[in-house]
């Protein structure tokens, strides 16, 4: 049924400006191609105000002017440009760029042609101009656009541009009585639905966006608007449709709290786009949290069944040792006349909560089809809580865990800055323990562009500046030297040297250019021996030129909820699947930690989004693992970087 429309071909609501054919119906009003002075073709959009003759008493009218002086002054070529705005007879006339078509038909196109959706790296394509124009209007004018969905993302030329910015609304605007109004609830984010904006709000939909065009499935089950307003406040999102190295990006930006998603739409479709594709073995099912037996006992949701490597009988009653691990590694599968390998065996529950393979039965008359076990099973834990013991991701026997994640978490940080504290929270320097300070920040600056302003900011005072590395600014200040007393020479009549040079120095490493965010590291300490009362002073002045760099070149928010405290405990790590298998342990070291998680540098990818992570010399946790979700993994020369959160949430709470 074709709707039905309030004008006509031929009608000109500005003169000049003639009617062609109608491009679509919308909650606010009707879309017209339209042919424009010179020949150009336009597109008209209509809205209606009041029926009472007044238009400043009709809030459609009003919310779509007002949206309009928000971004008529916006130039960006991944917008829909708006070229005119009159109010025509108690009706709001806008002329706008004319796209090709909406990205939703070019949806209908690829399934027309038997495709699940539109191809990854083209989507990815069409929504990383999105994400950058979104985060424009975000960044630079404080705006979101609260309306983006497949009818909202036009494309012309083969580019995105957004449109449809009857919504858009101040960061700091308040919600007015009709600021909802026309909201369309498929796509909003929780916070919208409640009354509020975010500036990540645009990206929790723009992630059902891209799950819906690209794999034909949605999050949520919702039918009608009610159950779906339901589902994105509450439900838990099933991203089961998408694969494995997608989930993890989708669901974070998928996130209830706004505070734990991306740090912007660019950052999400960035994650999307450097997700590796992971084996089909290594396939992720995003755990859900659920109680099963007594109160306080968590586990999360298993994977669907899968084929699963088997251990054989002589090792069913231990656990794998150390050699045990290099002998999984290296021993071949013994493979079927197919070339297939052959998996055979019953798994047996242990009172510890590890689960193990014992051999199958034994037969007179096996089958030619079956063969002896090929490979071995990794661990399979049972119950996965936010501390584990680490005998059980070995497979072996161990006490139930008795040290609360929060506990845990104190004991890591207390280790990380022994007697140590943060001596201005505005620098975030703080004191290791071997007496360095060190200040990080994040920063956008090209390196070359961050040493001409640390060059200008320290040419003063006694203050020398060596930044001839590409990536290394060094400010050294250079104690007094002692007077000696008596001229060249000392009391006896021999001539007295003068002492090695002493001081203090800040070392500032920059991050590797061409990266769009990047880590300063900077560290202060006394070098030589320089006089008394040049060391009394010495602190503050290492703080002083902390805070400075961070001055000049911290211009991106770190949005940890937590301070970072610099650590350099070496680290277990063991992958977790969600069904609760362990891969093969990862060594790795530290790199810095808060109360709500840690940084840490591997050499190999983690091939799952959880790891457990036992810290090695620090006092209180030997033998524990705590439960670590990964958020960002980042490669560079010397390992990769992992950032991941604690999972404290998995723990019994004690009965009242």
């Amino acid at each position: 049924m074709q709707p039905s429309y309030n004008k006509a071909p031929g009608y000109q609501p500005l003169p000049g400006y003639t009617l062609i054919e109608p491009l679509g119906r919308g909650g606010f009003g009707e879309v017209w191609k339209c042919e424009v002075p010179g020949g150009l073709h336009k597109a008209v959009k209509f809205v209606a105000g009041g029926t009472d003759g007044r238009p400043s008493d009709g809030a459609q009218l009003r919310q779509e002017y007002d949206a309009f002086q928000q971004v008529k002054a916006i130039r960006h070529p991944f917008l829909l440009c708006l070229e005119r705005v009159e109010l025509v007879d108690n009706e709001l006339v806008m002329v706008m760029g004319l796209a090709d078509r909406h990205i939703g038909e070019r949806f209908q196109e690829c399934r027309s042609g038997g495709l699940p959706g539109i191809p990854r790296d083209e989507l990815i394509g069409y929504l990383k101009e999105a994400a950058e124009a979104l985060d424009v209007i975000s960044a630079q004018f404080g705006l979101q656009h609260l309306d983006v969905k497949p009818a909202n993302l036009f494309l012309t030329a083969g580019h995105v541009q957004v449109g449809d910015y009857g919504l858009v609304s101040k960061l700091d605007g308040g919600t007015g009585s009709g600021k909802n109004r026309g909201l369309t609830p498929k796509y909003a984010a929780p916070e919208v639905l409640r009354g509020g904006v975010h500036t990540r709000s645009d990206q929790y939909s723009l992630a059902l966006v891209y799950q819906e065009l690209l794999t034909d499935t949605f999050p949520y089950s919702g039918r009608t608007p009610q159950q779906l307003m339901m589902q994105h406040v509450s439900a838990v999102p099933d991203v089961s449709g998408l694969s494995e190295r997608d989930r993890g990006p989708v669901m974070r930006a998928l996130a209830k709290s706004p505070e734990d998603r991306f740090p912007s739409c660019r950052d999400f479709i960035e994650a999307l786009a450097q997700a590796e594709v992971v084996a089909p073995s290594l396939s992720l099912v995003i755990p859900k949290p659920r109680k099963v037996g007594s109160t306080g006992d968590l586990s999360l949701t298993p994977a669907p069944p899968r084929s699963r490597e088997l251990v054989p009988a002589s090792q069913a009653t231990r656990g794998p040792s150390v050699a045990d691990e290099s002998t999984q590694r290296s021993a071949p599968p013994v493979l079927s006349g197919s070339g297939v390998p052959r998996l055979v065996g019953i798994e047996r529950t242990r009172p510890s909560g590890v689960i193990e393979a014992t051999p199958p039965p034994k037969a007179s008359s096996p089958p030619a089809a079956i063969a002896q076990p090929a490979a071995f099973t990794k661990v399979k834990v049972q119950k996965i809580l936010s501390v584990l013991p680490v005998g059980w991701l070995r497979g072996r026997e161990a006490p139930d865990p008795d040290l609360p994640p929060a506990d845990m978490i104190r004991a890591v940080l207390a280790a990380a800055s022994p007697g140590s504290s943060v001596l201005s929270s505005s620098t975030g320097a703080a004191r290791l323990a071997d007496g360095t300070w060190e200040c990080r920040c994040l920063t956008t600056i090209d390196p070359r562009l961050a040493k001409v302003k640390l060059d200008l900011l320290w040419e003063k005072g006694r203050v020398k500046v060596d930044s001839h590395d590409p990536n290394r600014v060094v400010f050294r200040q250079i104690a007094p030297v002692p007077v000696v007393p008596s001229g060249l020479f000392g009391a006896f009549g021999k001539k007295v040297a003068p002492p090695p040079p002493s001081g203090l120095e800040v070392v500032v490493r920059l991050p590797e250019t061409g990266g769009k965010i990047g880590e300063v590291v900077a560290t202060g300490q006394m070098f030589g021996t320089p006089p008394l009362e040049f060391s009394l002073n010495a602190d503050q002045a290492i703080v002083g030129l902390l805070e400075g760099v961070r001055r000049q070149l911290n211009n991106f928010q770190d949005r940890r909820k937590h301070p970072r405290v610099p650590a350099n405990f070496s680290v277990t790590l063991f992958p977790l699947h969600s069904d609760g298998r362990v891969e093969t342990p990862l060594s790795g070291q530290c790199c810095d930690v808060s109360a709500g998680g840690i940084a840490l540098r591997t050499s190999y990818p983690p091939p799952c989004e959880y790891l457990y992570v036992a810290f090695e010399g620090v006092r209180g946790t030997t033998g524990l693992a705590i439960l670590v979700q990964i958020v960002r993994r980042q490669r560079q020369d010397d390992g990769i970087i992992v950032c991941g959160r604690y999972r404290q949430e998995l723990w019994p709470q004690p009965s009242a």
